[in-house]
Order: structure tokens, then sequence, then C-alpha cells
């Protein structure tokens, strides 16, 4: 029998690679004497699901690339969220508000009700190929949530808030929105390695072998400072997930035998931003990755809610390095969470 309440604390959770689902249930009994039910192709099917134990044992799927609709918390992991009580809301986007070129369902009336109810929206991104106007065109465009630019912190100016004052030469690896960071405090993009003070590093969809020789001969013979923007690994699609920056900088660090600085979510150049920006009050993180989203909250001492449209497929166990305080299907979610009214 499915527990009364959603609720899963203590517990071990599995992703849908140890505990098959029936495809088309929408909650399957996955104990008992009978055992987990057979895959029967659920990876393929794009789904994911969770299995949390009180008292009873119950399992849901969803498509991982529609995201919830309903409503509901489905996992309470380290607390409860300070309903009422919210300031201001930081939203990740890749894999929370859309997927590549689609809105996650839901994500513009979710933004709009948090709005209407006196709540500041900040976005934090990880993704150094956007800027702030790219960025708000992107939210626009995929939810029709009107984002301002002013409210948008990318990891590229934690990059370029790290080297302001420490060089004014930089050699980049990557896309033209971390020049653009660079140059708004004072920090010129040279082609030549020989020039650089530093070597800035995102995720670069045109990356070469002579991009990655000159940027390791500018760490090693030149001495330059090796700065990733960030070190996701992977980012979020509709076709599943793809090569992040933090693929490109794993080379690097390769190639040259550094450990580069990391200055997006969650270390301290991308949180003194983040901060800067949210202000006082209670504040909550809404994103999609444990090692960035939920650490970041854990940090600063946020209260944080984990979506399962993005990299994360499955509620965290018990023993997970960063936990969440709740976890929803989606952001479109969040606003029950919070407990705002229904829209």
């Amino acid at each position: 029998e499915k527990p009364e309440t959603e609720t899963i604390v203590e517990h071990d959770l599995l992703d849908v690679h140890d505990l098959g689902v029936h495809v088309g249930e929408d909650v399957q009994d996955a104990c008992g004497d009978a055992g987990p039910v057979a895959p029967a192709h659920a990876d393929e099917q794009g789904l994911a699901g969770w299995c949390g134990v009180a008292h009873a044992c119950w399992y849901r799927a969803r498509p991982l690339s529609t995201g919830g609709v309903g409503g509901r918390v489905v996992g309470v992991v380290a607390g409860e969220l300070p309903a009422g009580k919210v300031a201001a809301v930081v939203v990740d986007l890749d894999g929370v508000v859309y997927l590549d070129r689609q809105g996650v369902p839901g994500a513009g009336d979710a933004l709009r009700a948090m709005a209407a109810a006196g709540i500041r929206l900040l976005f934090a991104t990880n993704n150094s190929t956007k800027t702030p106007s790219s960025a708000a065109a992107d939210i626009v465009a995929r939810t029709g949530f009107a984002a301002s630019p002013d409210t948008i912190v990318i990891s590229t100016q934690a990059a370029a808030d790290h080297l302001a004052g420490r060089c004014d030469r930089a050699l980049v690896v990557g896309s033209a929105a971390i020049s653009d960071a660079l140059a708004a405090r004072g920090i010129a993009t040279v082609p030549e390695w020989r020039e650089a003070q530093a070597v800035v590093v995102g995720l670069d969809r045109s990356l070469s072998y002579q991009v990655l020789a000159d940027a390791t001969q500018a760490v090693r013979r030149n001495g330059a400072e090796l700065v990733a923007t960030n070190a996701d690994a992977t980012y979020p699609t509709p076709e599943g997930l793809m090569p992040g920056a933090g693929t490109v900088v794993a080379a690097l660090e390769t190639s040259t035998g550094v450990t580069a600085v990391v200055t997006g979510k969650p270390h301290a150049p991308m949180r003194r931003l983040v901060r800067r920006l949210a202000g006082e009050g209670e504040i909550v993180v809404v994103g999609d990755r444990l090692e960035t989203d939920i650490a970041m909250a854990e940090t600063e001492g946020w209260s944080s809610a984990l979506v399962l449209t993005g990299v994360t497929g499955a509620t965290p166990g018990h023993d997970a390095a960063h936990r969440p305080t709740v976890v929803v299907d989606s952001i479109a979610d969040l606003p029950a969470a919070l407990g705002l009214p229904a829209t």
C-alpha cells in the first residue's frame, strides 16, 4: 500500500537502473515477496523513479523530458521549505527552466506565481555560453516569463570577478560570452598564449587540439592561472546529457598538471555574486544538480529544492553527499511546495 504521505527520510532511494518499472503505471509496488517488476526497457522510455520505505515501498515513474505537474512534494529529505517566509528564490536554468530550446512544462506559470507573491526571482547558471541578456531572452522565449538581465548571475561573471585586479589579459577557451564578461571587468581577451596571464575555460563546442595546445602552453610555459568558469561534467538536453565545460577543464588539468580554480556554483566567487543579488531574508535555491545547486545552498545555509527534470533523475538517498531540503518533480511544483495558492 502506498504511504499516505510522500515524505522520504533516512532510507536508501534507488534509480530506475536499480529498480524496474512497468511502463505506463503511475505508481507501482516495488516491494514485498514479488519483488520489483522487470525493467521493460524503462531506461529507453526516459523514465526516472525512486523508491521510499516507510512501512511500505512504492515507486513512481515519469517522462524525464516533460517533468511533473502534480503539484506535490515527492521527497522531504532534509527538512521543510520556509513556506510564507521566502524572500528570494535562486533558480538554475538548464534542466530546471528549460532543456536546450524546450521550456519545462509549467515553468513560466511557476515563475509568475512566485513573482506575484512578492518573491524576488534570481537566476544563477553555470552555463558559460550565455550572457545575462541572452539568458533573459531564452527564459522569455521558452517560458513566456519576462526575466530581466539584471536578475541573472552567470559563471562567466564569477570568473571575471575572481580575476579582476589580478590580471588584465586572458586566453579564452570557450564562447564569446566569456570574453564579454571579462571585458566588463577590464580584462582583455588575447589570441596569443604568450601574452596570457590567465586561461579562462568554459564550454567550447568548437574545441580543437590547437586550442588545447595553446592553453597548455600558456599555463606551462607562461605561468598563466588556469581558471574554470565551472566544472559541470555534463548539461541536460531533450536528447540526454551532453559533455559540459568540466570535460574541457579535465583535459587541460591533465595536460598542464595544474588544478583549475573553479569559480561557478558552488564555489565562493559565484556564491558572492548570488548572495549580493539575493539580499536579506529566507533564500531557496532550486536546481537539478546536487554538487552545484544543492551544495551552494548548503554552504550558504539556504533551503533548497531539487527538481528531477535535468541531470538528477531520482531522489537522493540519505547517504548522498549533498541533500536538498525537498525534492519536487519539476519547478512547476515549487509554488505549491512554498505554500502559494494554486493559479
